[in-house]
C-alpha cells in the first residue's frame, strides 16, 4: 500500500526510525509520509543580532534618563525642579518597578528621610498624551511614601520598615518600591517617539538630604524587523 499522507500534529505513534505510522482498524501499521513530520526544533535570532527585548535601568534626571542632574537633594520650593524620563526614538520602554532611594543621617518615617516634614510635599507621577496620573502626591514623610506606593514589598518592623540602618557611615537608606507591573500587565509604556514620561517634582527645599534618587526597572522593546 502506497504512504499515506497525515497530518503528524495529530501522531503519536513512529517506528524504530523515527518515523511517523498509522495504526489501521486491523491492526496493521503503515509508515506515513516521511515529508509531512513537522520540524519541532527551536529557532534562534540570528547570531550577533540584538535582542528585541533588552533589561533597562536608568535614573530619572532633570534633562532625561540617567542625564542632567539625577540627585533629587535640590531646592525647589521657589521654582519646582522636576527630573524625568521620556521616549526615546528607538525602542518602547517598559516601567516594571519604580524605586524611590533616600539616604540620610537618622532616618525617620515621621520626616522626609532625616528633614523635617516637607511644606508642599514631593509628586511622583506618569503622563500619557497629555494626562498625568500621580503615583504619589504631595508626600511630606516617608510614611506617606510608603502609604501611596501601595506599600507591597515591605521589609524591617516597626520603625525600621523598609530602613537599611547604617548603610553608610552615620547614614541609613530608606527604599520605596512601587511595583508597576502588579497594577498594569506589563508595565507602563513609554511608547518609542511618543509623548509619555514619568516624572518627579521636587517642591520643597531638598538640600538637607544627603541624595535622593528615582530608578525606573523594566525593559527595553525594540520593533521587531
Amino acid at each position: 500500500m502506497p504512504d499515506i499522507p497525515y497530518s503528524t500534529s495529530d501522531a503519536t505513534l513512529y517506528d524504530e526510525n523515527g518515523n511517523p505510522v498509522a495504526v489501521l482498524q486491523d491492526g496493521e501499521i503503515y509508515r506515513l509520509a516521511v515529508d509531512a513530520k513537522v520540524d519541532s526544533s527551536p529557532t534562534f535570532p540570528e547570531t550577533g543580532s540584538e535582542n528585541v527585548v533588552q533589561y533597562y535601568s536608568r535614573l530619572l534626571g532633570t534633562t532625561g534618563a540617567d542625564s542632567g542632574i539625577t540627585n533629587m537633594n535640590v531646592n525647589g520650593s521657589v521654582t519646582p525642579v522636576e527630573f524625568y524620563i521620556e521616549a526615546e526614538s528607538t525602542y518602547d520602554i517598559r516601567i516594571m518597578n519604580i524605586v524611590i532611594t533616600i539616604v540620610d543621617g537618622a532616618i525617620s518615617h515621621s520626616k522626609f528621610g532625616a528633614i523635617l516634614p516637607l511644606t508642599n510635599g514631593w509628586d511622583l507621577k506618569v503622563v500619557e498624551g497629555v494626562s498625568p496620573t500621580f503615583i504619589i502626591t504631595k508626600a511630606t514623610t516617608g510614611g506617606e511614601l510608603l502609604q501611596q506606593s501601595g506599600s507591597l514589598y515591605l521589609f524591617g518592623n516597626g520603625t525600621t520598615v523598609n530602613i537599611i540602618p547604617n548603610s553608610a557611615v552615620n547614614e541609613d537608606t530608606f527604599l520605596v518600591n512601587v511595583p508597576i507591573s502588579e497594577y498594569i500587565p506589563g508595565g507602563f509604556r513609554i511608547g518609542l517617539s511618543g509623548v509619555d514620561k514619568i516624572q518627579a517634582i521636587v517642591n520643597d527645599n531638598l538640600t538637607g538630604l544627603t541624595k535622593m534618587t528615582v530608578r525606573v526597572i523594566g525593559y527595553k522593546h525594540f520593533p521587531s524587523v
